[in-house]
């Protein structure tokens, strides 16, 4: 049978002090591997991210469980003190 594909995720920013603090939002795939690399990207890097946004593409999953981080460029303007938060939401 053909494999599952990951066609989006969608994302918020709650608990985060201001969006406009995130400069950029990208999601890195690593497979059935749990460890970090920015080596895969699922989707295009979504610029200037509102509080709920999602990320398009088009990942064949491998059985077993599949390892997706979401990632964020901070705005150079974002103020020190600010926080950043994310919830994966579908």
């Amino acid at each position: 049978s053909p494999a599952l594909e990951l066609k989006s995720l969608t994302f918020n920013t709650n608990g985060t002090t201001a969006a406009a603090d995130i400069a950029a939002a990208k999601v890195y795939y690593t497979g059935t591997s749990s460890t970090y690399t920015a080596t895969t990207q699922f989707g295009s890097t979504l610029s200037n991210p509102t509080s709920t946004h999602t990320i398009t593409g088009g990942q064949a999953l491998s059985v077993g469980t599949n390892y997706f981080w979401l990632a964020y460029d901070i705005s150079s303007y974002a103020p020190i003190g600010n926080r950043i938060d994310a919830e994966c939401t579908n």
